[in-house]
Protein backbone atom coordinates (compact mmCIF):
# COMPACT_ATOMS: atom_id res chain seq x y z
CA UNK A 1 0.00 0.00 0.00
CA UNK A 2 1.26 3.37 -0.89
CA UNK A 3 1.97 5.77 1.85
CA UNK A 4 0.36 9.10 1.52
CA UNK A 5 2.85 11.91 1.03
CA UNK A 6 2.44 15.04 2.91
CA UNK A 7 1.96 17.72 0.28
CA UNK A 8 2.00 20.42 2.88
CA UNK A 9 5.78 20.11 3.27
CA UNK A 10 6.50 20.59 -0.43
CA UNK A 11 3.94 23.34 -0.83
CA UNK A 12 5.80 26.00 1.25
CA UNK A 13 9.03 25.37 -0.69
CA UNK A 14 7.18 26.13 -3.91
CA UNK A 15 5.98 29.45 -2.52
CA UNK A 16 9.41 30.35 -1.23
CA UNK A 17 11.10 29.89 -4.62
CA UNK A 18 9.32 32.86 -6.24
CA UNK A 19 9.92 34.88 -3.07
CA UNK A 20 13.64 34.15 -3.22
CA UNK A 21 13.76 35.08 -6.90
CA UNK A 22 11.96 38.37 -6.25
CA UNK A 23 14.24 39.12 -3.28
CA UNK A 24 17.37 38.42 -5.32
CA UNK A 25 16.03 40.54 -8.19
CA UNK A 26 15.21 43.45 -5.84
CA UNK A 27 18.64 43.22 -4.22
CA UNK A 28 20.37 43.11 -7.62
CA UNK A 29 18.42 46.14 -8.85
CA UNK A 30 19.12 48.03 -5.62
CA UNK A 31 22.83 47.28 -5.98
CA UNK A 32 22.74 48.52 -9.58
CA UNK A 33 20.97 51.74 -8.60
CA UNK A 34 23.35 52.28 -5.69
CA UNK A 35 26.33 51.64 -7.97
CA UNK A 36 24.97 54.11 -10.52
CA UNK A 37 24.45 56.77 -7.84
CA UNK A 38 27.98 56.25 -6.48
CA UNK A 39 29.46 56.36 -9.99
CA UNK A 40 27.65 59.62 -10.74
CA UNK A 41 28.81 61.11 -7.42
CA UNK A 42 32.43 60.20 -8.12
CA UNK A 43 32.14 61.53 -11.67
CA UNK A 44 30.58 64.80 -10.45
CA UNK A 45 33.38 65.20 -7.89
CA UNK A 46 36.04 64.58 -10.54
CA UNK A 47 34.35 67.07 -12.85
CA UNK A 48 34.16 69.69 -10.07
CA UNK A 49 37.86 69.19 -9.25
CA UNK A 50 38.81 69.60 -12.91
CA UNK A 51 36.73 72.78 -13.17
CA UNK A 52 38.29 74.12 -9.97
CA UNK A 53 41.75 73.41 -11.36
CA UNK A 54 40.91 75.36 -14.53
CA UNK A 55 39.51 78.24 -12.45
CA UNK A 56 42.64 78.35 -10.25
CA UNK A 57 44.91 78.33 -13.32
CA UNK A 58 42.92 81.20 -14.83
CA UNK A 59 43.08 83.15 -11.58
CA UNK A 60 46.84 82.60 -11.27
CA UNK A 61 47.34 83.72 -14.86
CA UNK A 62 45.20 86.81 -14.28
CA UNK A 63 47.14 87.67 -11.12
CA UNK A 64 50.45 87.22 -12.94
CA UNK A 65 49.28 89.49 -15.77
CA UNK A 66 48.12 92.13 -13.29
CA UNK A 67 51.45 92.09 -11.45
CA UNK A 68 53.34 92.29 -14.73
CA UNK A 69 51.29 95.30 -15.87
CA UNK A 70 51.82 96.98 -12.51
CA UNK A 71 55.60 96.68 -12.76
CA UNK A 72 55.59 97.69 -16.43
CA UNK A 73 53.62 100.86 -15.68
CA UNK A 74 56.02 101.86 -12.92
CA UNK A 75 59.02 101.00 -15.09
CA UNK A 76 57.79 103.12 -17.99
CA UNK A 77 57.02 106.07 -15.74
CA UNK A 78 60.35 105.86 -13.93
CA UNK A 79 62.43 105.37 -17.09
CA UNK A 80 61.04 108.64 -18.46
CA UNK A 81 61.91 110.39 -15.21
CA UNK A 82 65.41 108.92 -15.16
CA UNK A 83 66.05 110.09 -18.73
CA UNK A 84 64.84 113.58 -17.85
CA UNK A 85 66.96 113.78 -14.69
CA UNK A 86 70.00 112.34 -16.44
CA UNK A 87 70.21 115.21 -18.93
CA UNK A 88 68.46 118.09 -17.15
CA UNK A 89 68.10 119.67 -13.74
CA UNK A 90 64.40 120.60 -13.67
CA UNK A 91 62.85 123.16 -11.35
CA UNK A 92 61.60 121.53 -8.16
CA UNK A 93 58.06 122.94 -8.29
CA UNK A 94 57.48 121.84 -11.90
CA UNK A 95 59.04 118.39 -11.48
CA UNK A 96 57.19 117.80 -8.18
CA UNK A 97 53.93 118.60 -9.98
CA UNK A 98 54.91 116.18 -12.78
CA UNK A 99 55.61 113.46 -10.19
CA UNK A 100 52.29 114.12 -8.44
CA UNK A 101 50.37 113.91 -11.73
CA UNK A 102 52.17 110.71 -12.68
CA UNK A 103 51.42 109.13 -9.28
CA UNK A 104 47.74 110.12 -9.61
CA UNK A 105 47.50 108.58 -13.08
CA UNK A 106 48.86 105.24 -11.86
CA UNK A 107 46.54 103.90 -9.12
CA UNK A 108 48.99 101.15 -8.17
CA UNK A 109 51.66 103.74 -7.25
CA UNK A 110 51.21 105.77 -4.09
CA UNK A 111 54.11 108.20 -4.45
CA UNK A 112 57.33 108.95 -6.28
CA UNK A 113 60.45 110.40 -4.77
CA UNK A 114 63.92 111.30 -6.01
CA UNK A 115 66.86 111.31 -3.63
CA UNK A 116 70.23 112.95 -4.16
CA UNK A 117 73.60 111.28 -3.58
CA UNK A 118 73.48 112.04 0.17
CA UNK A 119 70.03 110.50 0.61
CA UNK A 120 68.14 113.77 0.95
CA UNK A 121 64.82 114.27 -0.82
CA UNK A 122 65.31 116.27 -3.99
CA UNK A 123 61.89 115.82 -5.63
CA UNK A 124 58.66 114.25 -4.40
CA UNK A 125 55.12 113.65 -5.57
CA UNK A 126 53.96 114.50 -2.03
CA UNK A 127 52.89 118.06 -1.21
CA UNK A 128 55.96 118.51 1.02
CA UNK A 129 59.31 116.76 0.82
CA UNK A 130 59.35 114.45 3.84
CA UNK A 131 62.34 114.22 6.17
CA UNK A 132 64.16 110.93 5.76
CA UNK A 133 66.73 108.73 7.31
CA UNK A 134 68.89 106.76 4.94
CA UNK A 135 69.50 103.07 5.37
CA UNK A 136 71.96 101.16 3.16
CA UNK A 137 70.74 97.68 2.28
CA UNK A 138 73.27 95.58 0.36
CA UNK A 139 71.72 93.65 -2.51
CA UNK A 140 74.93 92.06 -3.73
CA UNK A 141 78.63 92.16 -2.78
CA UNK A 142 79.27 94.81 -5.43
CA UNK A 143 76.28 97.20 -5.26
CA UNK A 144 73.98 98.57 -2.59
CA UNK A 145 70.54 100.14 -2.88
CA UNK A 146 69.57 103.15 -0.83
CA UNK A 147 66.15 102.80 0.72
CA UNK A 148 64.37 105.61 2.56
CA UNK A 149 62.00 105.74 5.50
CA UNK A 150 59.83 108.66 6.38
CA UNK A 151 60.48 110.18 9.78
CA UNK A 152 57.58 111.40 11.84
Amino acid sequence: MATPTNTSTSYPSRLSAPGVIVTVFVLAMSACVLGLVLWKAVDARRSALLQSEVDIRNLAHSLQEHASHTFQAADVAMSGMVDLLKYQNPRADRFNQFLANTAKSLPQIREFGVLDATGEWRYSSLPDNPATTTMIVPTSPITANTMTRRCA
